[in-house]
């Protein structure tokens, strides 16, 4: 099933509610509530998908400002 939106998967959907949940900052066992995870698996793939995007901009924010003392 598509929902009209045959570019997406449930899949692809779920696991993008998961990293934003995450992001939001809610704990492993409040993903697995939202999304009805038996195991903390998913919840902590989540979370670490949203913490390695957190520091890949923290690191591109020091890597742009430690440009800018160079102009």
């Amino acid at each position: 099933m598509h929902a009209g939106l045959k570019h997406l998967s449930f899949h692809g959907l779920r696991h993008a509610a998961g990293v934003e949940l995450a992001e939001a900052g809610a704990t492993e066992k409040e993903i697995m509530a939202w999304l009805g995870h038996a195991t903390p698996a998913m919840a902590a793939h989540y979370s670490k998908t949203a913490e390695q995007k957190k520091l890949t901009a923290s690191a591109g924010s020091k890597w742009t400002a430690s440009k800018l003392h160079l102009v």
